[in-house]
């Protein structure tokens, strides 16, 4: 009788109890052959033990154990009364981790660990006959602390297992996702059970786990179940993580870091086993503890392991706070550069930690966790560099890249400094126009330095200065940012909107490319019917068109900008380069979120519409039209997730985001695509008019990437000087794409486009687009010499993948901050006065600092990682000549770059406090700790600029 009211007062809470939306998981209610077991009022005694050998060469295991007993409440209930479901109540006691040294002993430091008091609270599950966990909730206090939740959905993904006899495949749901598994069962003696059960990354459903990234790692799991008169009695696992090493070029030597593979460092060995120990009636202690839980409320949750995408920035923003809070690290780092202006990596770990405290909000005020009751170091980078910004002006080299600091910092103390030197410092117009256009990368900016850009803008704008250009565009780059008020970006909105609707009226085509570039910039849909009346406009030119493309590429998901697709992608007048450049920026758009701005959902990431229709079918029936844009729509399909089922094959799509790394490829034989390797620079018809409206021509393309397997950097590149003497007709043109790969994480930093040419007139274009915005874009008729400032992004942290090893999380987060320097220099030759005598060198330099790592937490009592430092740079220069004869050259170098590997553990420790009535308990990280091998590193050489190919002669 008392247990009747003990389970009826446990499913009036479960009744009550909140049920979290969108957390259901997929569930088999396949019938199982065997019969119910009778657990009527017993326990089931389990004992789990686990080891875990994390992150490649480490040395160390995690060895964890834990007393799980399972008590039976009685039948299913609500959806599960017809499925010969249990309710259970798990209790977990006596759990442990250790840390085991590599030669087998124990030290005196890493006694076992007790997490007893962090795993005091029963966990509620239903399980199915066939074996399936239907659903699982946890208590209040568990809801808090994700890794406690995370460790019990592995025993209970433990306990799953299939009773139904001759169903091999099954869907099912368990801490690691949703995925296929196989079984194979086994009559053993006495109406034992022997259940063989496996599954591999390849059977996880990625759109219900889309951290896991199946093109870096393969994961194979493999159990063996024993089950006895339908109860569980033991399992024994094994997961496994491999890298998958990338094809390298043979060309590729040691020196150049081709022999280095970082994944390697992140495969990791689980193996676990569940015993029972004993099935026994319930005892005193059982009935005790189930009339506790009967006050406790249930909250449903997934089985499916949670993710806190938070916590990889937190975790390292703590170790690297914790060094400078130690050593002083922002002080020595600055004076240091001080005295050695010329090495700016003595900033890298300043830069990285005061990105990281601005995504966490310490410089504004609105930090959540812990790293609240810490000041932001912006206060004393301020401090220390009060003097040397003063003086800006006379130590510019110096201070600008102090004031990058600044800008990746944020917060209204740097925002205020910046402010002062925009508005009234005595920099000069240069030094001024360099600084504002670095200004596009502030984060979080407030309406104290979008005001100050404005107004600069509309002084320059009433003065016909041409610098406005370039505060146009930072204005749309800072107002698109979450931090921008509403009151603003409808100021904005107005701003623009009137300058579009004025250029276009005067036919200023310098003006509208500048307005569409910056709306792009800016993203906001009210600009979006103004866009599409000014890409309507009957006899619209193509070049505006394109912009209009640009300008829209925020919203592509919205109705009337998907209409106007569809018409341009399918009217007869639409040249192929017009549908290329829909189709590029289309696919730009979906590269760029799908690694920095993840939070964007709308199309093109994700759903289907008709201009997705239209470009597959354009691929498969091989439509002429989009001839100069297969390659793009091929790769635009994949990046979508596009099933193409047999066709992939007969497309070449198979792997091809798995690219052979380290190919290098130098040619000035031919002005073409390669086979589609140089279609982003310029399409297979482009090309083609090329040769033929200027016959006469050189031209050199390149194709060169460098650095390790798994972080690279590279750079496609192509350089085109042409005439036509009987026309009188003559063009110089250099592109150059630099691209950076972490991982299977693929995205552009930097394109750069410039070219010169007169046919009827005399244009010059340049064009560079840093991190998904437009930074640069001239159109004039005269000459452009100019080095433009060295543009650093904030660094961007970065999810590259996580997942769940059963007993373990693994993430690996990275934060890159990329850097690109740009130089270009087109016009006449020098000593000629001849219309076509032009000359262009284009300089880029791409480079990215690429920190952060692999981590692993465990039963929220231990955590260890490897952290990974790259430093990666690269430049190509490409020069055109048109006098004294025709000519090309290609030129490359690259500054000294490091590869560095620490590996890590910590542990939970406990410390009293002192309250206001008596002392408490708390826990904390203990001391960082290396593993062995503690380091590794590697020094990549350098290369002084050099020629690397040459046509023609000068």
């Amino acid at each position: 009788m008392r247990f009747i009211v003990i389970y009826l007062c446990l499913v009036v809470a479960l009744v009550l109890s909140t049920l979290c939306k969108g957390e259901e998981d997929y569930v088999s209610k396949d019938s199982s052959t065997l019969p119910k077991a009778d657990l009527h009022e017993t326990t089931l005694h389990y004992h789990y033990e686990s080891e875990a050998k994390l992150f490649g060469p480490a040395e160390e295991i995690f060895h964890i154990s834990a007393d799980v007993d399972v008590e039976y409440i009685g039948d299913g209930f609500g959806n599960y009364l017809d499925n010969n479901a249990s309710s259970f109540l798990m209790f977990m006691r006596n759990v442990f981790v250790q840390v085991i040294k590599g030669n087998g002993t124990t030290s005196q430091s890493e006694a076992p660990l007790s997490a007893d008091d962090l795993y005091d609270q029963p966990t509620w599950f239903v399980q199915l006959g066939n074996g399936t966990i239907a659903e699982a909730r946890f208590t209040k206090k568990d809801l808090g602390n994700t890794n406690v939740m995370n460790f019990k959905r592995s025993i209970l993904s433990v306990l799953q297992t299939n009773l139904v006899r001759d169903k091999e495949n099954v869907i099912e749901t368990d801490v690691m996702g949703k995925h296929n598994s196989r079984y194979m069962s086994t009559e053993l003696q006495f109406g034992e059970i022997e259940i063989k059960k496996h599954f591999s990354s390849k059977d996880i459903y990625v759109e219900d786990n889309t951290d896991l990234d199946t093109d870096e790692v393969d994961i194979e799991t493999d159990e063996v179940q024993r089950v006895s008169g339908g109860i569980l009695t033991s399992v024994a696992g094994h997961v496994q993580v491999f890298d998958k090493p990338e094809d390298q070029d043979e060309s590729i030597s040691p020196e150049e870091g081709g022999n280095i593979d970082l994944g390697a460092y992140l495969t990791s060995n689980v193996t676990f086993t569940l015993t029972l120990r004993k099935h026994v009636k319930r005892s005193v202690e059982g009935v005790q503890r189930m009339e506790a839980a009967v006050s406790a409320r249930f909250h449903k949750r997934s089985l499916v392991g949670q993710y806190d995408k938070v916590s990889g920035v937190y975790q390292r923003w703590t170790i690297l706070r914790r060094k400078f809070d130690e050593e002083d690290k922002l002080s020595q780092a600055v004076t240091n550069f001080m005295k050695d202006p010329t090495d700016p990596s003595k900033l890298h770990e300043v830069n990285e930690i005061l990105s990281l405290e601005n995504e966490l909000g310490m410089p504004h005020n609105n930090a959540t966790s812990a790293a609240a009751n810490k000041p932001a170091l912006v206060k004393q980078l301020i401090q220390a560099t009060k003097e040397m910004v003063a003086n800006c002006s006379t130590n510019w080299e110096i201070c600008k890249e102090i004031l990058d600091l600044y800008i990746t910092a944020g917060g209204k103390e740097a925002e205020k400094t910046l402010s002062s030197l925009v508005q009234y410092h005595p920099l000069s117009a240069d030094q001024k126009q360099e600084l504002v256009q670095k200004l596009s990368f502030i984060a979080k900016p407030t309406n104290h330095i979008l005001t100050t850009v404005k107004t600069l803008w509309n002084t320059l704008s009433s003065q016909g200065d041409p610098s406005q250009s370039h505060v146009i565009l930072t204005l749309g780059s800072l107002a698109s940012k979450e931090t921008t008020s509403s009151g603003f970006r409808s100021e904005l909105v107005d701003l623009l909107r009137r300058h579009l609707q004025s250029g276009d009226k005067n036919n200023n085509t310098e003006q509208i490319s500048d307005a569409l570039e910056a709306i792009g910039n800016f993203g906001d849909n009210r600009l979006t019917p103004v866009v599409l009346a000014v890409a309507k406009k009957e006899g619209q030119t193509e070049e505006i068109e394109i912009g209009c493309i640009h300008a829209l590429r925020r919203n592509f998901h919205v109705e009337s900008v998907q209409q106007w697709l569809v018409d341009l992608l399918t009217r007869p007048t639409s040249s192929c380069e017009l549908r290329e450049a829909a189709v590029v920026t289309i696919k730009g758009e979906l590269a760029y979120r799908k690694v920095l701005d993840t939070k964007n959902k709308a199309w093109p990431n994700s759903g289907r519409t008709e201009v997705d229709r239209i470009l597959l079918n354009a691929l498969l029936m091989a439509d002429v039209r989009y001839e100069c844009v297969f390659s793009d729509i091929r790769e635009y399909l994949q990046l979508k997730g596009v099933p193409f089922g047999n066709l992939i094959e007969t497309y070449e799509m198979v792997n091809s985001t798995r690219t052979k790394r380290g190919v290098n490829h130098v040619s000035c034989s031919s002005w073409g695509t390669y086979g589609s390797r140089y279609s982003e620079l310029l399409s297979s018809s482009q090309f083609s008019s090329d040769n033929n409206k200027y016959p006469e021509n050189k031209h050199c393309l390149s194709h060169i990437s460098y650095g390790p397997s798994k972080a690279n950097i590279y750079i496609k590149s192509g350089v085109f000087a042409g005439r036509n003497r009987r026309r009188r007709y003559c063009k110089v043109y250099g592109k150059s794409i630099a691209k950076l790969k972490v991982f299977s994480k693929r995205f552009t930093l930097a394109t750069a486009i410039a070219y010169r040419y007169k046919t009827s007139k005399t244009r010059t274009r340049v064009y560079l687009k840093v991190y998904g915005k437009t930074v640069v874009n001239v159109d004039t008729s005269g000459s452009v010499n100019r080095n433009y400032p060295v543009y650093k992004p904030s660094p961007k942290s970065i999810n590259v993948f996580s997942f769940f090893i059963y007993v373990a999380k693994i993430s690996v987060t990275i934060t890159l901050a990329p850097r690109v320097d740009f130089r270009i220099k087109a016009g006449f030759c020098d000593r000629s006065y001849d219309p076509c005598s032009h000359c262009l060198t284009m300089t880029l330099k791409a480079s990215a600092r690429i920190s952060g790592g692999g981590s692993a937490n465990l039963l929220a009592l231990a955590r260890g990682g490897i952290d990974i430092g790259v430093t990666l740079n690269y430049l190509v220069e490409g020069e055109g000549k048109l006098y004294p004869g025709l000519c090309f050259s290609f030129y490359h170098g690259y500054d000294p770059m490091k590869i560095n590997v620490e590996a890590w553990y910590q542990l939970r420790t406990k410390f009293k406090i002192k309250s206001w009535r008596f002392w408490k308990w708390r826990w904390t990280w203990g001391k960082r700790r290396t593993w062995s091998p503690s380091s590794l590193s590697w020094k990549l050489g350098s290369s002084k600029r050099k020629r690397i190919a040459r046509t023609g002669s000068c």
